[in-house]
């Protein structure tokens, strides 16, 4: 059998709708419903660090939509990727900060029996920039 192709990607969003910006959070739980996925594969948050948009809020934001994921999902996998570096070195700062939110925030949901891995995409680009 073919391997399955469907997918709902959605590039260039943020991480949840602030102002005129597009969110994927209030999308998350209706598709999620839909496609009833075996597997979420999820990075997000580039165009919240891009564009410096509530980066002390962007944390709480992702946790919201790991929560979605998790509870509308919970027999699924969730593979969180932390963020690859930017071609903006000034942001890489931001970014690796982002980053370093994340495995403790995994940690704590995979204690409370959740199915989520985190993939470091980051360190990955940084040890093989060619």
């Amino acid at each position: 059998m073919a391997f399955p192709d469907a997918h709902d990607g959605h590039s260039g969003y943020i991480i949840d709708t602030i102002d005129t910006r597009k969110g994927l959070l209030p999308l998350m739980q209706q598709n999620l419903i839909a496609f009833a996925p075996h597997i979420v594969l999820l990075m997000i948050g580039t165009n919240d660090v891009n564009t410096q948009l509530d980066l002390p809020g962007a944390p709480a934001r992702l946790e919201a939509l790991v929560d979605i994921v998790t509870t509308t999902a919970p027999d699924s996998l969730l593979v969180l990727a932390q963020l690859i570096p930017t071609r903006a070195d000034e942001l890489n700062s931001d970014v690796q900060a982002f980053n370093a939110q994340i495995p403790e925030m995994v940690a704590e949901r995979v204690a409370a029996g959740q199915h989520i891995v985190v993939v470091d995409m980051y360190t990955a680009f940084v040890a093989n920039p060619a």
